[in-house]
């Protein structure tokens, strides 16, 4: 039996002026249509927006701390200048994928496997959107197409 991929989602708004926090467990979505993660904390299935779900790709270290890679985080990646890179899953693989021209450049296996690379961790697509409208080096998307 295939394992169930670990995942996280922003829950669903329910009223509450507070910002809607990470759930992170298991993936549903019911037979109603309601999405929901098994929260692994609570024990319990929480409603979440499913705009925000994104699989877990892999754990990695950097100086002698574990870090976890997700789905629709974003990276700078160490020798690839003026560029970030959001992950993203391409027939079931795990890219990290120019935010400009949304071209998949390299596994998330090649970078931390074969190249040795180091990433920076810049944010993700649902909290940062901003992100995918800004190269590495802070110049906005449309003033790159100026030039």
């Amino acid at each position: 039996m295939r394992e169930m991929p670990k995942c996280r989602g922003k829950r669903e708004f329910d009223g509450n002026i507070s910002p809607r926090k990470w759930v992170y467990g298991y993936y549903l979505r019911n037979a109603s249509g309601v999405h929901k993660i098994y929260d692994t904390i609570t024990k319990g299935w929480i409603p979440v927006d499913p705009k925000t779900v994104g699989e877990f790709v892999r754990s990695y270290s950097l100086n002698g701390e574990t870090k976890e890679i997700w789905e629709g985080d974003v990276y700078a990646i160490e020798d690839i200048k003026n560029l970030i890179f959001a992950v993203t899953y391409d027939e079931g693989t795990p890219f990290f994928t120019s935010t400009i021209g949304g071209i998949p450049w390299y596994t998330v296996y090649e970078i931390l496997d074969e190249d040795c690379r180091e990433i920076t961790y810049m944010g993700n697509i649902i909290d940062n959107p901003e992100l995918l409208e800004t190269s590495c080096d802070g110049i906005s998307k449309e003033n790159k197409n100026e030039n």
